[in-house]
């Protein structure tokens, strides 16, 4: 007569480890856990946002989302065209983005880059108008809760610190002028 098949259970120390596709699953959750943060950095979308404005003086300044000057509908000015540079003042700088200003003087330029709005990045942003001396200036890229606010006094368009990035652009620029 045959015998028949023993039944073996599992020790202790078996029962208490994972079985390989079950280790593997846990791995790769743990390692989804961790890098969700980071993916959701890249996928978020950042834009720069901000208002164009006449004044006694041409400059760009990063401001509070409630300063007052962002919401004068008198001062707005349209038509400014805006340019923004990341490390302005290195031979690799890239150009981020360019925005004309609408008729509320209000402009929004996306930033396609790792971090934008959490991370660091030194900027250089260029405005100009026909009539309106040129205003410029240099910061970090500002996160939530801030705006750029560009100041344009009547006057003269004059050359500026801005740094064409490929032929395409020098040539935008000096038929700009």
């Amino acid at each position: 007569m045959p015998s028949a098949p023993s039944i073996r259970t599992p020790s202790a120390s078996e029962r208490a480890t994972p079985h390989r596709p079950q280790r593997a699953a846990i791995t790769t959750a743990l390692t989804l856990i961790t890098l969700l943060p980071l993916l959701t950095l890249t996928a978020c979308s950042y834009a720069l946002q901000g208002r164009a404005v006449r004044g006694d003086y041409s400059a760009i300044e990063v401001v509070d989302s409630s300063d007052p000057r962002l919401t004068d509908a008198k001062s707005a000015l349209s038509g400014v065209t805006l340019n923004l540079q990341s490390d302005p003042n290195k031979l690799n700088r890239k150009n981020l983005g360019r925005a004309v200003s609408g008729r509320t003087g209000e402009f929004r330029i996306p930033i396609d880059e790792f971090g934008a709005g959490v991370l660091d990045y030194d900027i250089g942003a260029y405005a100009r108008k026909k009539g309106y001396e040129p205003a410029e200036g240099f910061f970090q890229l500002p996160g939530g809760g801030k705006r750029l606010l560009i100041t344009m006094a009547p006057g003269e368009d004059k050359e500026t610190n801005e740094q064409p990035t490929s032929l395409q652009e020098e040539f935008n620029l000096k038929t700009f002028r």
